[in-house]
């Protein structure tokens, strides 16, 4: 992915990947409501917004911050997000792993598409988090 970034990076991407990525939806729901294609191109935005939040100042956030991923997740980078929350400055902050997400690329960890069955532990720990704030 940080190909992306690179000089050029959209032109290795289509070398690489194709002029389109698509993938398989987990069910028909995904199916449904999901783009499974789109242009190679569309992942340089995105990917310029992860390099530009990468080279923010988080020590500088005192916000209260509540981060929670999958140490399993398939789509980014799990000690990427571990990396970032060490160094938010905020005072109140919590990390909460969970471990085994409904989701195949444990990736999306709440929702009625990906993770039913994850909503209400994920609802929860927001609720819990929003709770010790008061």
């Amino acid at each position: 992915s940080e190909i992306l970034t690179w000089p050029w990076g959209g032109r290795i991407a289509e070398l690489l990947i194709g002029p389109e990525r698509t993938w398989e939806p987990a069910n028909d729901a995904q199916a449904r409501y999901w783009m499974t294609r789109y242009p190679t191109a569309a992942l340089l935005p995105m990917m310029g917004f992860v390099k530009l939040v990468r080279s923010q100042e988080l020590e500088a956030i005192q916000r209260p911050i509540l981060v929670i991923y999958s140490p399993n997740d398939q789509v980014i980078n799990p000690d990427r997000v571990e990396e970032a929350y060490e160094r938010f400055g905020s005072p109140i902050k919590k990390l909460v792993a969970i471990d085994d997400p409904q989701d195949p690329s444990n990736h999306v960890l709440a929702g009625r598409i990906l993770s039913p069955d994850d909503t209400p532990k994920i609802e929860q720990i927001i609720l819990d988090f929003v709770a010790s704030l008061e």
